[in-house]
C-alpha cells in the first residue's frame, strides 16, 4: 500500500536536500527512483506500525495473547523463519516453541524484547559475534563454564546475564585460546 506520492515539488525538494548532503543524481529520473525507494521504505514502516498497534489493541480483549498467521515472519528470540502460526502477547511475537518455553518459565519474558542483548544472548549469536564454533560453546556448556536454558522443539539455547555474570571474560579467554590453537595449526 502506498501512502505517499512524489509530486514534482517534493522531488525538487528531495534533490535539493540530497545535493546539500553531497549526493548528486545523474538524472531527474534517478532522483525520482531514489525518492520512491525512500517513500516505499517509510510506507513499510507505517504498515508495520499499524499492524503492531492493531495487535496491541487486540491484547486488551485477550491479555494472555493470541495466535496469528506468521506470513513468513521470524521469532524475536530464536530468529527462526516461521510457517504457520506465531504467538503475540505483551512481550511481542514469538514462535510457538519459544512461547511454550516462556509458558513453562524456561525463558523469561524480557528476553523477547531484549534486542540489544543486555540481559540475554543466544548461543548462535555468541558463536557469530565471537567467532567461536558452536561445538566449542557446547563443550563449554558441558564443562559448566556457560549456563544456558534450552527451548525444546527448536533447540535454541539462551544464556541469561544474571546466570553468567562473567560470560564476557570467559568468551574472550576462549577466543584467545582458540586463536592460539588456530595459529599453531597454521604453522
Amino acid at each position: 500500500m502506498t501512502y505517499h506520492q512524489i509530486s514534482d515539488e517534493d522531488l525538487d525538494e528531495f534533490i535539493k536536500i540530497s545535493e546539500k548532503e553531497g549526493k548528486k543524481y545523474s538524472s531527474r529520473e534517478d532522483a525520482r527512483d531514489a525518492a520512491s525507494n525512500l517513500v516505499g521504505f517509510f510506507d513499510i514502516l507505517i504498515e508495520m506500525d499499524m499492524e503492531h498497534r492493531r495487535k496491541d489493541t487486540r491484547l486488551k480483549d485477550e491479555p494472555d495473547g493470541f495466535a496469528f498467521p506468521s506470513k513468513g515472519r521470524s521469532c524475536s528470540l530464536c530468529g527462526h523463519h516461521i510457517e504457520g502460526d506465531m504467538w503475540w502477547d505483551k512481550w511481542g511475537q514469538k514462535c510457538m516453541d519459544c512461547h511454550e518455553a516462556f509458558k513453562k518459565k524456561i525463558i523469561p519474558g524480557y528476553c523477547f524484547k531484549d534486542h540489544d542483548n543486555e540481559k540475554h544472548i543466544t548461543l548462535s549469536k555468541i558463536s557469530w559475534k565471537f567467532d567461536i564454533p558452536t561445538q566449542t560453546l557446547k563443550k563449554m556448556i558441558r564443562e559448566g563454564k556457560i549456563r544456558v536454558r534450552t527451548v525444546k522443539g527448536n533447540g535454541t539455547m539462551v544464556a541469561l546475564r544474571k546466570e553468567n555474570l562473567n560470560l564476557g571474560d570467559i568468551l574472550r579467554k576462549e577466543k584467545k585460546e582458540l586463536e592460539k590453537r588456530r595459529a599453531e595449526k597454521a604453522k
